[in-house]
């Protein structure tokens, strides 16, 4: 089969913040439960909302140049975003869209299935200290887990729809 570990927490210097505090990352690699994670976000990835989302800098400018000049540019930029995205909201976020959105194609697996193993990568996968004490996240996303990006960008995804939709 493979060898497994628990998942560990190290810490990247934050060296464009004052104080050089640590960013948390949470190694995902060596658990079980990693290769679920990974395959869940290949599965979902499709459904996040994305109308207005750009991929780079270049897709910016890409449709500057060919939009028409209206309205105004707005740019959000959430701090500490990692940490502070309600995981059992986006996960609802999640299965709402997936399954309860008439827009979107059902996914072929039961709801209450996505939805356990949507925990099971998130809230309650145990991770060990430098001293080998057990943790679990139970809020927030994990830096270096596969469902990371795709919480947040299901998480934002839905915040700005609702933003744009009180627009319109």
């Amino acid at each position: 089969m493979g060898d497994y570990a628990v998942r560990y927490i190290y810490g990247n210097i934050k060296t464009h913040k004052q104080g050089n505090s640590l960013w948390p990352i949470i190694s995902q690699i060596p658990a079980p439960m990693y290769q679920f994670a990974k395959r869940l976000n290949a599965i979902l990835t499709p459904y996040v909302l994305g109308s207005h989302n750009l991929k780079s800098s270049a897709e910016l400018l890409e449709a500057l140049r060919m939009a028409p000049p209206r309205g105004c540019i707005a740019s959000m930029d959430v701090e500490s975003l990692f940490p502070n995205v309600p995981v059992d909201e986006t996960i609802q976020m999640i299965l709402d869209h997936v399954y309860r959105d008439p827009t979107t194609r059902s996914l072929n697996i039961p709801e209450h299935a996505i939805h356990s193993l949507l925990e099971i990568c998130t809230k309650k996968a145990p991770f060990s200290n430098q001293r080998g004490r057990m943790h679990t996240q139970i809020d927030g996303v994990v830096m270096g887990s596969p469902l990371g990006v795709l919480f947040i960008n299901f998480y934002m995804g839905t915040v700005k729809q609702r933003v744009f939709e009180d627009i319109d």
